[in-house]
């Protein structure tokens, strides 16, 4: 039979129009400029190149990776998060 593999992409901060296209969905009127609660994510000049992500996103699935994590330097949020898991867990 035919496999179905599935990833996970848990994406950092990526350069794109998600700031527009999100304006929009919300019915908020169209400006020309990202607002500033934007400027820490989509529209940031310091977010990651969607091509860069976009690469990581297909040498995950084709190495069947199920967490796609596009910015590692965020390993320590990860770990906290999975400390306080295994807490509430008792381990």
């Amino acid at each position: 039979g035919t496999l179905i593999g599935v990833s996970v992409l848990c994406p950092g901060p990526v350069r794109s129009g998600l700031w527009r296209t999100s304006r929009s969905a919300l019915s908020l009127p169209e400006i020309g400029t990202p607002p500033p609660a934007s400027l820490a994510g989509s529209a940031s000049p310091d977010a990651m190149n969607p091509d860069i992500v976009a690469g990581r996103v297909i040498e995950g699935v084709r190495a069947e990776t199920f967490y796609i994590v596009t910015h590692p330097e965020f390993t320590p949020l990860i770990e906290a998060r999975h400390a306080r898991l295994l807490a509430d867990i008792g381990v």
